[in-house]
């Protein structure tokens, strides 16, 4: 199997004897939220073994993050993952990403909603829409 595409790429990844089988059903995951466990602010900690998915987390938007990530892998899957212990965590606390929605088409509900999904995904914190003349207060 050829490494998946993971966006943004993680800080570390160190590969583990063993694969993670894929059910019908997915792993199992055990997640927990532990700021002690010295992860900086929205770090993670996310371990494929052959036993299942173990995540841990230093706050909430760690734990995410890391669902976010294992989405990803799931999603590129064909068949047992390799294992592996992937550690990550942002340089700043904010990553955004400025929609400029006065100088072209503006977009639907709907566009928007699929843009802050794939936002999401890649672990983008913050959406700012542009506005000059194209909205009327």
């Amino acid at each position: 199997m050829s490494e998946p595409a993971l966006l943004p790429i993680p800080r570390q990844v160190e590969p583990r004897p063993g694969a993670l089988p894929l059910g019908e059903y997915g792993p199992p995951v055990e997640a927990q939220i532990r700021p002690e466990a010295g992860l900086p602010a929205q770090g993670f900690e996310l371990e494929l073994s052959p036993e299942g998915v173990r995540i841990e987390a230093a706050d909430g938007a760690g734990l995410r993050y890391a669902e976010r990530l294992l989405d990803q892998l799931l999603a590129q899957a064909e068949g047992p993952l390799p294992a592996r212990l992937i550690r990550d965590w942002p340089d700043f606390p904010v990553r955004g990403y400025m929609l400029d929605v006065s100088r072209n088409r503006v977009p639907s509900q709907q566009s928007l909603r699929e843009l802050v999904s794939v936002l999401a995904e890649l672990r983008i914190n913050q959406l700012q829409l542009y506005t000059e003349h194209t909205f009327a207060y």
